[in-house]
């Protein structure tokens, strides 16, 4: 393989850099801290996504997102290839003889949304970051919670009511709700709610579009955009 130009923006100590590399033997020399390693780290990390430090940590400072883009002719089919990496939206392969992208890939610490990340389709909870973020990693799980108490709660309520004015006409006493949840009949009937599948089914899909839920494979990635549909 032979790396013939890598293109660096607001990556470590480079704002704005171009290398382009002749066959045969390179030096790279400079002083200290103008960024020969980071020449070097960048390669490892858009070819190989091996990085020793975290990506925020890799961005030039004051930067909100820096990219790295390198391009090499393959050993194997001595073409040529370009590979972009962004570290906040992902990577890609492309092409150029074809212009055409053949790989293209979000990258896993956005997805996964460990900390605060930037984009314009970014959900505004994971640009906020901190205990938002925190809460939003789990809100899929959190609103499906809240709903079943206050559904629980709300039937509880309601059969109670009813349960004792049915008892007032046959001339029985009335019970409260702490009572009425040890009763056979609010059980039956919440089983029966339950089993609305349809219902659960809505539920999850319609909140899915807003809401997150981390490592649950029916949930988009917590960074994905609300519009896309893919988990």
């Amino acid at each position: 393989m032979h790396i013939s130009r890598i293109e660096l923006e607001n990556i470590k100590s480079h704002e704005s850099a171009i290398f382009e590399f002749s066959r045969g033997t390179t030096a790279i020399t400079g002083e200290n801290g103008a960024g020969k390693t980071t020449i070097i780290e960048a390669i490892a990390w858009v070819l190989f996504d091996l990085l020793d430090y975290k990506k925020e940590d890799f961005v030039r400072r004051g930067a909100k997102k820096g990219f790295a883009r390198i391009t090499f002719e393959s050993g194997l089919d001595e073409r040529e290839y370009v590979v972009f990496r962004d570290t906040a939206a992902g990577y890609n392969v492309t092409d150029p003889r074809l212009d055409t992208r053949i790989a293209d890939k979000k990258e896993e610490v956005n997805a996964n949304a460990d900390s605060k990340a930037e984009g314009s389709d970014v959900p505004l909870p994971v640009k906020k970051g901190g205990l938002i973020l925190m809460l939003y990693n789990h809100s899929l799980s959190l609103a499906l919670i809240l709903l079943f108490a206050i559904s629980f709660v709300g039937h509880a309520v309601c059969g109670a009511k009813a349960h004792n004015e049915e008892a007032l006409e046959h001339g029985r006493n009335a019970i409260s709700v702490w009572q009425y949840l040890f009763t056979s009949q609010f059980w039956f009937e919440s089983f029966q709610n339950w089993q609305s599948e349809f219902l659960a089914i809505f539920v999850i899909v319609v909140l899915s579009i807003w809401l997150r839920e981390k490592g649950f494979p029916e949930s988009k990635p917590v960074a994905a955009a609300h519009w896309e549909t893919g988990g």
